[in-house]
């Protein structure tokens, strides 16, 4: 079993950097930069959609493993803190979150620093000669580049009327827009989607914007070129020679979703189709879930035209509700193990290495509690060396058969009591 660099962000995917040899890459701190916000329950959303809600469900002493459980439910909108955008968002009949290629979501990084200019005019929009001066700088926009424009307004994040530029209760009022930050220009993004090949275009700011029409989406989404919103650090980002992992949350039919985004120093991150595999399963309201919790929900909020001034355009957004432990996680030390490691305490360039299978098929085969032994670590060690350092271990049980059978997936009939 080869070892091939694994990104556990928040969704999780195989994929072959290309510097590496697609080996044994596990970064250190300093070659990760976070571009992702926290999200907590004061975290700003757009006018008039549901904020991020966070709710204990458990956090003490427990009866089994080491002796403690923390679990929560979360609830939000599908559109808050740093978040990817899937083109079926601004365009009909284009890719949903679960449609988006997973190699797509890797590329080198093209930064663009309006930031002095938006000091000036805070409606500042990226334009066709910002793009035009980045090239001219430092080359042609290499194919299946992700766009980071940098605005400095990830600045006003803590304080929502700043952050969206205004203080109105509704996205909308007679058709048209009260925000106003800085966005893309309908000439850029249109632009990139004729001239490019770029798989993605973020910002931090909450919207691709114009904020005065929201139309420079439409332009992207319909080449199926996906947006994200909300980055934070960008200023710790060189013009080029970075590389980008921009993983969401997989969810189906999801418009929109919570995504990790990394950028990585010395690695070069633009796979194939075939250098990449997807190890989540889609998220929708039928997901298995632990014996006793409440269902993943996707709602939705709206789906159709939208006229935003004088424009018709089509819109689709959502929003969930579920257990922090749905579909394919990760756990936090925090989970089980007392004053540990929350979510957003683990170091970024700790989500990264290189990835190990341990097969144990045949045995779970006849014995649906089987476990991983030492003997069995110590067998695939003699067949395939040392554990790499740093390497995240996967244990094969070919149990992903019965995902879809709550009763054979968890062992049970009992939907009421795990205990």
């Amino acid at each position: 079993m080869h070892h091939h660099l694994f990104l556990m962000l928040a969704t999780a995917c195989l994929a072959r950097a290309d510097d590496h040899g697609g080996v044994t890459w596990s970064p250190k701190a300093n070659e990760v930069i976070d571009l992702t916000h926290h999200l907590h329950p004061d975290t700003p959303v757009f006018p008039g959609a549901q904020g991020f809600n966070y709710t204990r469900i458990r956090r003490g002493p427990w009866v089994y493993g080491a002796g403690w459980l923390e679990d929560n439910d979360i609830c939000g909108s599908d559109l808050m803190g740093t978040s990817l955008l899937a083109p079926a968002r601004w365009a009909q009949n284009r890719w949903y979150i679960n449609e988006i290629p997973p190699h797509r979501f890797f590329g080198p990084v093209v930064k663009v620093d309006v930031s002095m200019k938006v000091e000036n005019n805070s409606n500042y929009n990226l334009m066709l000669s910002d793009l035009k001066s980045w090239e001219s700088q430092h080359g042609r926009i290499p194919d299946n580049a992700i766009i980071l424009v940098q605005t400095g307004w990830s600045k006003h994040y803590g304080n929502k009327t700043a952050y969206f530029g205004t203080d109105a209760a509704s996205f909308l009022i007679n058709g048209e827009p009260t925000t106003n930050h800085p966005g893309i220009s309908d000439e850029a993004a249109m632009w990139l989607a004729e001239n490019t090949t770029v798989y993605g275009v973020g910002i931090d700011s909450p919207g691709i914007g114009p904020s005065s029409s929201y139309t420079a989406s439409t332009s992207l989404h319909k080449r199926n070129i996906y947006t994200i919103v909300g980055a934070v650090n960008l200023h710790k980002v060189p013009a080029k020679g970075y590389s980008l992992a921009a993983l969401p949350m997989n969810v189906e039919n999801g418009t929109a979703s919570l995504v990790r985004l990394l950028a990585f120093r010395t690695a070069k991150l633009s796979p194939k189709p075939e250098d990449t595999v997807d190890l989540t399963y889609a998220l929708n309201n039928d997901t298995v879930m632990w014996v006793g919790r409440e269902p993943f929900q996707l709602f939705s909020v709206y789906k159709g035209p939208l006229i935003i001034g004088n424009n018709n355009l089509w819109f689709e957004k959502n929003a969930f509700c579920g257990p922090e432990h749905m579909g394919t996680h990760l756990d936090a030390p925090a989970h089980f193990i007392k004053d540990s490691w929350r979510i957003h305490q683990i170091p970024p360039h700790g989500l990264i290495g290189p990835a190990v299978r341990i097969d144990i098929d045949q045995k779970a085969v006849n014995d649906p509690d089987a476990v991983l032994t030492v003997e069995e670590i110590k067998a695939w060690e003699r067949e395939n060396g040392r554990i790499p350092e740093n390497a995240i271990v996967f244990l094969y049980t070919g149990w992903g058969e019965y995902v879809n059978n709550y009763t054979a997936y968890l062992g049970t009939d009992n939907h009421e009591n795990f205990h």
